[in-house]
């Protein structure tokens, strides 16, 4: 994406053919509305990608969308409600373990796949039209990314096919536009789950349906303790020796001294023959 150009490279993988489309919206416009129901496959291509061409099939700057997304981090859902108007389903090669997670890059797992990194030797802040060799050069460039992002998407085919069996084992629950959600939110439309507000993460119960037989006292460790530890900052709290001043009492250092003192307690036992750790952020055995 460039001040003055912009340029997309497709492989239709069921067609095996490739489609380069340099400054043609109405090129775009063909392409899309031909796969238009099909899914659109990409690297970061839910968060970057989809936005670019949305906006270019909607009349929109591209550039400036680029820029929004990349130097002011804005999501791209943030900039206009019309992207809604262009149906697309996107399935993300991208690894993450959600939304919100820091992610890698694609030129990493070129290396991890022992593949040869190719950068653009034409800078994405050239403020002119680009020349025919820079055009020629950047094709070059994306069209290695493409095929760079078809590999990692083989690599991980077992994971898009879960996501695929979850969409047609289920199809009462979730669609084909579902295939581009994370495992936590497809699971969650399947299991008919409903979105709840937790003031206190430490008000938990215990499912009636937990049958530990003589690993019950994992289970009671974990209701004492947080009944012993609320007791024990209590304390802590009314004590004049550490109690926390008025002006210090809602400080977030405070808060994190508090939230510190709670996860520091664990319980340790064997299950299975094997030493495990139980604490209020999970378990750990090896």
């Amino acid at each position: 994406m460039y001040k003055y150009n912009w340029l997309a490279v497709f492989v239709d993988m069921t067609a095996k053919k490739e489609h380069v489309i340099i400054d043609d919206p109405e090129g775009l416009k063909a392409l899309y509305e031909a796969n238009c129901k099909d899914i659109w496959t990409g690297y970061n291509n839910k968060h970057y990608d989809q936005y670019i061409m949305k906006g270019i099939l909607l009349g929109l700057d591209p550039k400036d969308i680029n820029d929004r997304i990349i130097v002011n981090h804005e999501e791209g859902w943030q900039i206009s409600s019309a992207f809604n108007k262009i149906p697309m389903i996107n399935y993300d090669v991208m690894p993450s373990n959600n939304e919100e997670m820091a992610t890698v890059g694609l030129k990493t797992l070129e290396g991890f796949m022992g593949s040869d990194i190719q950068e653009t030797e034409v800078p994405f802040d050239i403020d002119r039209p680009l020349t025919p060799a820079e055009i020629e050069k950047t094709v070059f460039y994306c069209r290695h990314d493409v095929h760079e992002t078809i590999k990692v998407f083989m690599e991980q085919i077992d994971q898009f096919n879960a996501m695929y069996g979850i969409v047609k084992a289920f199809p009462d629950q979730v669609s084909i536009r579902d295939i581009g959600d994370t495992e936590a939110r497809i699971t969650s439309k399947v299991l008919g789950c409903v979105k709840s507000s937790w003031d206190d993460e430490f008000a938990y119960s215990f499912l009636p349906c937990l049958r530990l037989n003589k690993y019950r006292y994992v289970q009671e460790w974990f209701r004492t303790a947080v009944r012993d530890c609320s007791r024990e900052m209590q304390q802590l709290f009314n004590d004049p020796k550490t109690k926390p001043s008025e002006r210090h009492k809602y400080d977030v250092k405070d808060l994190y001294w508090w939230s510190k003192y709670f996860y520091s307690r664990s319980l340790t036992t064997t299950v299975a023959g094997i030493p495990h750790t139980f604490g209020f952020g999970g378990l750990h055995g090896a």
